[in-house]
């Protein structure tokens, strides 16, 4: 490769640094289009059903019709969600599109949703782009901070990438931080915790126990999770209730 070439693949690559970390730094404001956001998290949803997973929530009956599992709309919520999964399927391909919509006017649910999201993701070409646009933001200690002080809801995975590594599609399985930090931040912002469990998550993709040594070894060793899964999704409904039933 020339010495041009390699001029500008660096320049390419240190602009979108730039822009993803200027993207970043605005926090509790969107960025880019929201058109765009919601034609891409519309795609993928699109892409998950055509290869056969499907998503069931509640959201509508808490949000609208049941006056007593109500959860205001106008609230702000810290909302810790369950398991993370072999890929976190769900969020990536159907709960980003509901991130999305709920920074627009008309949001018929919960309102300026953020998700804290391990800051790693943010590296790879066009995924950190796109998880900027749906309102993902690196989970650390002072972007979550920035958040809730906005009064932004907020969306966090306790598990992270111990729970990931364990994932077994044959059994539910959590992991909880020792030191609970997601429970010290809804303190410190008197913000309310929402849980959420994702049913069907840990099924999506078929695990193998060989695939489990070899990732949780990598994790040990590297700090990174690399899952040796079957990489086409199993046919099945995902199901996400909010909160209490």
């Amino acid at each position: 490769m020339s010495a041009a070439a390699l001029l500008a693949t660096g320049s390419v690559v240190y602009c979108r640094q730039l822009l993803l970390a200027a993207a970043c730094a605005r926090g509790a404001d969107t960025w880019g289009p929201r058109w765009l956001a919601l034609g891409l998290s519309n795609s993928l949803r699109e892409i998950a059903r055509l290869v056969g997973v499907n998503f069931e929530t509640d959201t509508e009956e808490k949000w609208q019709h049941d006056p007593e599992k109500r959860l205001d709309p106008e609230r702000q919520y810290l909302t810790c969600w369950h398991p993370h999964g072999a890929l976190t399927f769900c969020a990536a391909m159907f709960t980003s599109g509901m991130a999305a919509r709920s920074t627009l006017p008309a949001a018929p649910g919960p309102r300026n949703w953020f998700v804290g999201i391990a800051t790693l993701l943010f590296r790879f070409p066009f995924i950190g782009e796109y998880l900027a646009l749906v309102n993902a933001r690196p989970v650390t200690q002072r972007m979550s901070d920035k958040l809730l002080a906005a009064g932004r809801s907020m969306a966090l995975q306790p598990g992270g990438l111990p729970e990931q590594v364990v994932t077994d599609h044959r059994k539910e399985q959590l992991v909880f931080p020792p030191g609970l930090g997601f429970c010290r931040l809804a303190l410190k912002h008197g913000t309310p915790l929402l849980p959420i469990y994702v049913f069907g998550e840990n099924q999506v993709f078929t695990t193998y126990e060989w695939g489990r040594r070899t990732t949780q070894s990598l994790f040990r060793r590297f700090g990174i999770a690399v899952p040796l899964i079957n990489p086409w999704p199993n046919n099945l409904t995902l199901h996400m209730p909010l909160g209490s039933k």
